[in-house]
């Protein structure tokens, strides 16, 4: 199956549940934003489909088939303001036909009535990607079903799929390395990276908890750190922007006997192309192809730079875990070069995120020396409970005590590890 093939698969299950939510009246199928390839072979799919073909009028603009590959009667340069208002032969329940960005604009009025078939629309029909494509119950469960779902939800919404062609290509991709090479599911997911312009096993999705293979989250973190941390090592730049060659270089001389003579020229070939972010060459395509786990060392000392602030460490963690969950102030508050001692902003910040910070126990490691600063030691409990209350009071004179109470609170204190504490007596 080719990527167009699949792609055509999907937008006519598209069209035929459009079809049976529309029991009455026509429906007006627009094709929009979509490769003149793409257009015809979706055209062609309906009107080879028996069902199908007698239930929509196929109309496309010659422009979109400039090699006549449809039949001269599927052919039509009308409106899509003619297109909506028509009337359908008899019998007829929907058209197909085909539009512009600039033509819909101009006809605003004209989308009311119409239904888009585009990328988005299409990359979102995640569980027809996975029956069309060859995963079907008989080959997945429906356990593994739901991961392969999310996983291709998180490829998309992230953005790692940079079109509906390579998404396409990554959907086939992780289908023949389950059918064809016997793969589970997330070695195959893990194998198919390269159709996204990513290193062969470079996302260790197989490190993904089994009961947390439905989370989307996961699967965010991981797409999201590919696209800031990988994705720019393919064009020979670390996170900043800045070079890496001369990093590659040094580094390919001291690694390059680990490689076989086809994939020192591969590397060869890669160090020495002259490559920008906006073009995607072969020799990017045949290094991502080698396995991520034997090219790693390539890229090594690349991104240890200097210890990031405490501040740009905790953004990037929230980004990577937590996205959108910041505020734009607290967002700025983080940036901002941290004074010596904690501000008020900053200790309310470190209170009202602890919970978060501890999925991360360096990170939170640092915060709690950063805001307790040196704490002091003692050998005996009981010594050091009653001196933290006295410097407790001392800084809070002004607070009047409506009681003599003190309220303890420890962190997943009911996790088994913290029950299973002896206290000796």
């Amino acid at each position: 199956m080719t990527r167009n093939e699949l792609i055509s698969a999907v937008a006519l299950t598209y069209i035929r549940g459009q079809l049976s939510k529309e029991q009455e009246g026509s429906v007006r199928f627009c094709m929009l934003g979509l490769e003149e390839s793409l257009v015809t072979a979706i055209a062609k799919a309906v009107y080879d489909d028996n069902e199908l073909s007698d239930l929509i009028e196929i109309k496309i603009s010659s422009v979109f088939d400039p090699d006549s590959q449809l039949p001269a009667a599927l052919h039509s340069d009308e409106s899509i303001t003619h297109w909506r208002h028509c009337q359908l032969p008899k019998g007829k329940r929907g058209v197909l036909f085909v539009t512009t960005q600039e033509e819909l604009q101009r006809n605003d009025k004209s989308v009311e009535k119409i239904t888009k078939i585009e990328t988005d629309t299409l990359r979102s029909e995640y569980d027809s990607w996975i029956e069309k494509s060859g995963t079907t119950k008989a080959v997945l469960d429906e356990t593994k079903r739901k991961h392969l779902r999310t996983a291709l939800q998180s490829a998309n919404e992230t953005h790692a799929a940079l079109s509906i062609e390579t998404y396409a290509d990554f959907v086939l991709s992780i289908s023949e390395g389950i059918l064809s090479q016997g793969l589970p599911l997330q070695r195959a997911i893990d194998n198919a990276l390269p159709s996204l312009r990513l290193p062969k096993n470079s996302g260790y999705f197989d490190r993904i908890p089994q009961t947390k293979r439905e989370k989307l989250a996961e699967w965010n973190k991981i797409f999201r750190r590919l696209h800031t941390r990988i994705r720019p090592l393919l064009v020979q730049e670390n996170e900043k922007g800045d070079s890496i060659t001369d990093y590659l270089v040094k580094n390919y001389e001291e690694i390059k006997d680990r490689f076989n003579q086809e994939e020192q020229g591969i590397i060869q070939d890669f160090i020495s192309a002259d490559l920008t972010p906006d073009e995607w060459v072969e020799s990017q395509n045949r290094l991502v192809n080698l396995d991520w786990l034997s090219i790693s060392d390539l890229f090594d000392g690349v991104t240890r730079t200097q210890p990031q602030p405490l501040g740009e460490q905790t953004k990037r963690f929230f980004e990577d875990e937590f996205d959108d969950l910041l505020e734009q102030e607290e967002n700025d508050l983080l940036t901002a070069t941290f004074p010596k001692n904690p501000s008020e902003d900053l200790q309310e910040f470190y209170e009202s995120y602890r919970e978060h910070l501890g999925r991360d126990k360096k990170l939170s490691s640092a915060w709690e020396k950063y805001i307790y600063r040196n704490p002091q030691t003692y050998n005996d409990f009981l010594i050091g409970l009653v001196d933290a209350l006295h410097k407790l009071r001392e800084k809070n004179k002004d607070v009047d005590l409506s009681e003599p109470k003190l309220t303890v609170c420890i962190p997943k204190g009911r996790e088994k590890s913290f029950g299973n504490l002896k206290i000796l007596k």
